[in-house]
């Protein structure tokens, strides 16, 4: 009974300690958003298909961009967004459904920004 209760807590510690997958996305190259040029960067830890925590979101070398504690998003058929905003822009990020197993895929962001200019981004991003 004893290694069994072992085996059990054990089980629980490695559980409780595991790390979660973590989403790394960037541009191939220098992206245009309001008034700024830069890489876009994203990086998450994964809790599920739609909650992202510790989400950052930035324009290389500029000040545009974002950090939620945690990002619940929302799924369609063949999409999750998860919604982040700074001073200037309220952003929405796309991905599609299966990210989380696919490996790698695309990610596209969408950024409303201070007097309606609108831009759309694109980055490539895998899950280790």
């Amino acid at each position: 009974m004893s290694k069994l209760l072992k085996l059990l807590a054990a089980a629980f510690i490695l559980t409780c300690t595991a790390h979660a997958d973590e989403l790394l996305c960037a541009s191939t190259s220098k992206q245009q958003l309001y008034f700024s040029e830069g890489q876009l960067l994203i990086r998450a830890e994964i809790n599920s298909p739609t909650l992202l925590s510790n989400l950052e979101m930035s324009l290389k070398n500029t000040n545009l961009g974002f950090t939620e504690d945690e990002a619940e998003g929302k799924a369609s058929a063949k999409w999750v967004r998860f919604h982040g905003s700074d001073a200037w822009c309220d952003y929405t990020i796309t991905l599609p459904k299966g990210f989380m197993t696919a490996g790698r895929s695309v990610l596209f962001l969408d950024a409303v920004c201070e007097e309606g200019h609108q831009y759309s981004l694109r980055a490539n991003c895998k899950v280790e």
